[in-house]
């Protein structure tokens, strides 16, 4: 395994909701912090992850929306995302966006202002957060129609071992 609590390198498998000018690829991107992708409307919407190991042992898991309400997160030991099992499940707050001045104190109180939602799931590496390869999130419900995922970001240890992705390109003959 790599050094403890470096970061957890993950790819996105699938992705339930497709926006051509909003890839999945930005919610794993360490590089552009700002990027997001936004829902379809409607739920529940999910994201499955992979890890670039093999497997991770995962000490902490962050997600960062925006307007999200009931969210389910789970993990996947096998070699094809088929049998999850729950890690966690929460309501969240509704986020606040700092330092805004486009709403009064009235209006955020009663939750008409959304901002980035940042949960945080501490995980023990030889129990939940062992021998992950897929993390799926569901996202269950929302504040509005459409929910904005910033990222998914973990910390823990990478087995050493890699995963090729090999491409096929068959040739027809006729």
């Amino acid at each position: 395994m790599a050094a403890a609590n470096s970061r957890v390198f993950f790819d996105v498998n699938f992705i339930s909701f497709h926006d051509d000018n909003l890839p999945g690829t930005a919610i794993t991107d360490p590089k552009n912090p700002t990027s997001f992708v936004l829902t379809t409307g409607g739920f529940p919407q999910e994201v499955i992850l992979q890890t670039r190991a093999s497997s991770a042992k995962i000490s902490k898991l962050s997600v960062t929306l925006n307007d999200a309400k009931d969210i389910l997160v789970e993990r996947c030991c096998g070699e094809t995302p088929t049998a999850f099992e729950v890690i966690a499940e929460r309501t969240l707050a509704r986020g606040s966006v700092v330092g805004s001045n486009s709403s009064t104190g009235a209006e955020a109180a009663a939750g008409s202002v959304g901002g980035p939602q940042t949960e945080t799931f501490d995980l023990d590496p030889e129990g939940a957060g062992r021998d992950i390869r897929f993390i799926r999130l569901t996202i269950q419900s929302g504040y509005c129609e459409f929910v904005a995922v910033y990222s998914i970001d973990a910390w823990g240890e990478e087995s050493q071992q890699r995963i090729a992705v090999l491409q096929s390109k068959p040739e027809i003959v006729m």
